[in-house]
């Protein structure tokens, strides 16, 4: 399917499989109905490192206070990117989320830590959601 033109002047494509003729006809036609909606459609799905990047300097550095984005970074930068990072935005599920908070109260995070993690986790991947 075809997305336009980047930024390099190359064309923009998003390629989809299936078993059947008809789960690929399917997921096409589910491309182009949120594509007629206005809902952008990225060819790669970027990694939650980048996704969390770009969230913080969008999104929380504009319209929080200095000291939760210094907050924010920080748990995404020592907690979020190890742990998370290398997945890709769809890829992450709740176990995986989960699994990290788990792991962290092992290693003898306090409370407050694992309460500041769960809460920069969940607004970004709701941010994401949207």
């Amino acid at each position: 399917m075809f997305l336009g033109y980047g930024a390099n002047g190359k064309p923009k494509r998003k390629y989809v499989s299936g078993k059947t003729r008809a789960e690929v006809n399917k997921q096409i036609t589910e491309l182009l109905g949120k594509q007629q909606r206005g809902i952008p459609i990225t060819s790669k799905s970027p990694s939650v490192s980048a996704f969390l990047d770009q969230w913080l300097e969008d999104m929380v550095k504009p319209s929080k206070r200095p000291r939760t984005y210094e907050s924010y970074e920080m748990v995404r930068r020592v907690h979020l990117k190890p742990a998370l990072g290398r997945h890709k935005l769809e890829k992450p599920t709740a176990a995986h989320a989960q699994a990290m908070l788990t792991t962290k109260k092992n290693e003898g995070a306090s409370g407050r830590t694992l309460l500041n993690i769960h809460g920069v986790i969940r607004a970004a991947l709701n941010q994401a959601m949207k």
